[in-house]
């Protein structure tokens, strides 16, 4: 079977952590409890079903798309902070893309190599 890929982008540290944490997110079941009196059955959400077995990170299919995410001082700053641009390549079946971030499964994913924010901005603004 063919599968096609997608180059993923994310800013993360030297760990592959990326700015954003938020330990309270969780995925969880549909209750089991009685809805209006009608039998319920407990049914995964999509994104747990999605996710299952996964280890998800968040980026963006496009430098562009980054940049609409992130403005020139806040990607400066994450620079300063020792935040880097990682490159990978993943399966495009493992991706899911919106207008504004992407997420895609790390275990499915080659992580190609990371850029200099820094120079990636420079690389973008020179004549």
């Amino acid at each position: 079977m063919y599968s096609t890929t997608t180059t993923v982008f994310r800013i993360e540290d030297c760990n592959g952590v990326g700015p954003y944490q938020n330990k309270n997110v969780r995925m969880t079941q549909w209750a089991t409890h009685d809805h209006n009196n009608s039998p319920a059955t407990p049914h995964e959400s999509l994104w747990a079903e999605w996710t299952r077995g996964a280890t998800y990170r968040y980026g963006f299919i496009s430098v562009q798309h980054l940049l609409h995410w992130f403005n020139i001082d806040e990607l400066l700053t994450l620079n300063n902070l020792g935040f880097k641009v990682a490159i990978y390549e993943c399966d495009s079946d493992r991706i899911v893309a919106t207008a504004h971030q992407a997420v895609f499964d790390a275990h499915k994913a080659n992580r190609l190599g990371k850029l200099n924010i820094e120079d990636m901005i420079d690389a973008l603004t020179s004549p």
